[in-house]
């Protein structure tokens, strides 16, 4: 039942994004200019964007392959900004650049990987509960974020709700329940040795899923295996940098 209602919602995001595929990358790189692409979310909540018109789909990649991959259609960039919306209903675009990044202040750059160093991981609200944690997965392949058992309970227990409600909450909950909180282990640009402590907040709004009217679901799940995940719940509402000049990558604060 769950995933009826999703399979609703998704419908609604992607059809601004299916009425606008065009021919893309090749034949505006070569002029210097920027080419921004909508993104399509489909019925397993993947992200994907195309690389022509062609009605057979041919060309579709996921964000997932930018993350782990160095893709041909990256040849001539610089950069790379990911754009998610919080409304589900508005389509998401990603923007290729001849330029340089200039997201300077406000960013939280990282080493272009798709694990990111972490120590901790946990949830704030009035107080903060969290793990000693080594490195999170970035999985643009997915919508969930998975946390450790021990923090997800506590998550549950806020929310309401548990795997038999197939984590669905009323939507009021969004106002009470905590943010997600990872430690980012941040490279200093002068010292090779210094590691910057960083916070990357996911906040109620990023990590819960309206699926209809008044009834939402939660983008968070228990860490199978252990295995921190940050899926792309986590960089909706903000924008998600590559600087492929430089190879790193930056989410930019809320």
């Amino acid at each position: 039942m769950i995933w009826i209602l999703l399979l609703a919602c998704v419908v609604r995001a992607s059809v601004y994004a299916q009425a606008q595929q065009t021919p893309l990358l090749r034949e505006h790189a070569h002029r210097g200019g920027d080419v921004v692409v909508p993104l399509t979310l489909d019925q397993d909540l993947h992200y994907t964007f195309p690389l022509s018109s062609e009605a057979d789909g041919t060309g579709i990649i996921s964000l997932q392959d930018l993350v782990t991959h160095r893709l041909p259609i990256m040849a001539g960039m610089s950069s790379i900004v990911i754009d998610l919306p919080l409304d589900a209903e508005v389509a998401g675009s990603i923007s290729f650049s001849v330029n340089a990044s200039d997201y300077s202040s406000g960013a939280i750059w990282l080493p272009y990987a798709s694990y990111i160093e972490i120590d901790h991981v946990g949830i704030r609200k009035s107080a903060m509960i969290s793990m000693p944690a080594s490195s999170t997965q970035l999985s643009l392949d997915t919508a969930f974020i998975t946390l450790p058992d021990e923090v997800f309970d506590v998550l549950l227990q806020a929310a309401h709700t548990s795997e038999k409600d197939e984590f669905v909450v009323d939507c009021a909950v969004i106002a009470i329940l905590p943010d997600l909180v990872f430690g980012l282990v941040v490279p200093d640009e002068d010292d090779d040795e210094y590691l910057n402590p960083e916070e990357l907040v996911v906040s109620p709004k990023q990590y819960v899923w309206e699926i209809e009217k008044g009834k939402c679901v939660l983008l968070a799940r228990g860490a199978e295996g252990g295995r921190i995940r940050m899926g792309w719940a986590a960089i909706r509402g903000r924008r998600f940098v590559v600087d492929l000049d430089h190879m790193s990558m930056a989410l930019l604060r809320n």
